[in-house]
């Protein structure tokens, strides 16, 4: 009981109300892993995300078939930008659990953080591929090809993103994106065409 009321009170946004209710539902089982994975939300909620990893942690020792937590770890670690421990949080779901769709992108993202862009990009193609109505990934694995002067894929994951999401508030400047690179890719080819006349 004490904890479906806590989660009813964090629905409701009673935070502290709901962190009261939990811990009582620890006193009377200590061991209880949904409580402990609530406390760690409302943590991460309130963007305490050292306190949140602490809680996660503890319901993954209790329970350690929970992947979801583990994405819910390597989320708190990049909003620390702990890009190491997300990418390892991330990976170590996706060991237990090969399928989660959730931990592709987020490690696709992890990586792109870290600056290891080859790695980022084969992570967005994993998550659209997992996940095709993924219109972030296909919008950040954009910008990625993009800059790893993959053109043509670049224009296909926009054009992705915005048939996924035609009103999206950065629509405009997508379509400028695909028009940047059309034009700049009809400008290199008849520049090479000048030079193979003369």
């Amino acid at each position: 009981y004490l904890y479906w009321y806590g989660r009813i009170l964090a629905d409701a946004h009673k935070t502290d109300d709901a962190l009261s209710e939990l811990k009582l539902a620890l006193e009377v089982e200590p061991k209880y892993a949904d409580a402990l994975e609530a406390m760690g939300r409302i943590y991460f909620d309130r963007n305490d995300f050292k306190r949140a990893v602490e809680h996660f942690q503890q319901a993954l020792k209790i329970d350690t078939s929970r992947q979801a937590v583990r994405v819910a770890i390597g989320d708190a670690q990049m909003k620390m930008e702990d890009w190491s421990g997300a990418i390892s949080s991330y990976q170590e779901a996706l060991e237990a659990d090969p399928e989660l769709k959730s931990a592709f992108a987020q490690l696709a993202k992890a990586y792109q953080e870290k600056k290891q862009y080859p790695k980022a990009i084969e992570w967005f193609r994993k998550a659209v591929q997992a996940d095709p109505d993924n219109a972030d990934a296909w919008r950040e694995m954009g910008y990625m090809l993009k800059d790893a002067k993959k053109k043509k894929d670049a224009v296909t994951a926009f054009k992705k993103y915005l048939e996924l999401r035609p009103e999206a508030q950065d629509a405009k400047q997508i379509e400028d994106e695909i028009l940047f690179i059309n034009q700049f890719t009809i400008s290199f080819k008849l520049q090479q065409t000048s030079h193979t006349i003369s």
